[in-house]
């Protein structure tokens, strides 16, 4: 049988949630040369929480050719954004405690107040709300509960139940409480334990169904000043359309020129799938895989060759 020509480690794919943080751009390395003027690229800023999930939730934001994007590994990195992002984490409470532990509660706090945007995925939604309550012990093994970080007004209760839905959506309004929407529906998926709760007055980001339901329900959070949001989303950032329209109203924002060019990443991600499926229809004995299926005892099996 002829060799066969191996698949690159760097297929483009998406990795798997767990690869380390350690191999992802911090803000100390991609940041250490700032640049000036307002066609320079957006700094995106990611918390890089000990049990920070989903990784991949900014894969597609992360190739863009007009944003920059890190991981924050401490408070003084936060400076050089012009957008945090609170991740998803595995352990909302703890990672709450270490935000306000290692001086990251203040500075976000600061940010804010001098008008600088700020997003929460999942867990990191929860903690920019009022308070987290986990009466059932689900995170630690204990009741706890802790006030979050006081930027969205929503209360966050843990239970046992896992939300696991495919959905999609659409923003009730602007982004950052102006520049321009985005021209095109979200989708994405939910993936978390929690119930969250509006204080009255508060305001929904997002119109969202979930898949198997034609009802619409509310998403996520906008605070009065309509700079920091926060959705339940995972995925958020895919819909190529979306996403730039994101861009755009971020750069506005923060007193950028539009971007001049955007990536086209689900036509992208469809090519590299399709590159993974020619390399394993190279790879592998078709065949004989059919032979298999067809006599699943093994009678009158070939052998496989190197």
């Amino acid at each position: 049988m002829p060799r066969r020509r191996p698949l690159s480690p760097r297929s483009g794919l998406d990795e798997e949630d767990g690869a380390a943080l350690e191999d992802r751009p911090s803000a100390a390395r991609r940041w250490k040369n700032l640049e000036s003027g307002s066609g320079r690229v957006l700094r995106v800023g990611v918390m890089a929480l000990p049990h920070m999930a989903n990784f991949t939730d900014f894969d597609a934001l992360a190739l863009e050719p007009s944003v920059s994007l890190a991981f924050v590994e401490r408070p003084e990195e936060m400076a050089a954004a012009d957008l945090v992002i609170l991740p998803g984490t595995k352990q909302t409470l703890d990672d709450l405690l270490w935000l306000e532990q290692r001086g990251f509660a203040p500075e976000l706090r600061r940010l804010v107040n001098i008008g600088v945007p700020i997003v929460g995925i999942c867990g990191g939604f929860q903690i920019l709300g009022l308070s987290i309550e986990d009466p059932e012990g689900i995170e630690n093994g204990v009741p706890a509960s802790a006030a979050g970080l006081g930027l969205l007004p929503v209360r966050t209760v843990l239970c046992a139940e896992k939300i696991v839905r495919r959905i999609h959506g659409s923003m009730r309004g602007k982004f950052f409480g102006g520049g321009l929407s985005p021209q095109a529906h979200f989708a994405g998926y939910e993936i978390h334990v929690g119930e969250t709760f509006y204080e009255t007055g508060a305001r929904a980001l997002a119109d969202i169904v979930r898949h198997g339901t034609k009802e619409s329900v509310p998403d996520g959070a906008v605070s009065p000043s309509g700079r920091v949001l926060g959705t339940y989303v995972h995925g958020f950032f895919d819909s190529d359309d979306f996403r730039h329209g994101f861009i755009q109203a971020a750069r506005a924002a923060v007193d950028l020129a539009p971007a001049e060019r955007y990536a086209r990443i689900g036509a992208e991600r469809e090519a590299r799938i399709d590159r993974l499926a020619d390399h394993l229809r190279e790879s592998l004995d078709m065949n004989l895989l059919k032979s298999w299926i067809v006599n699943p005892s093994g009678r009158g099996r070939e052998k496989c060759g190197d």
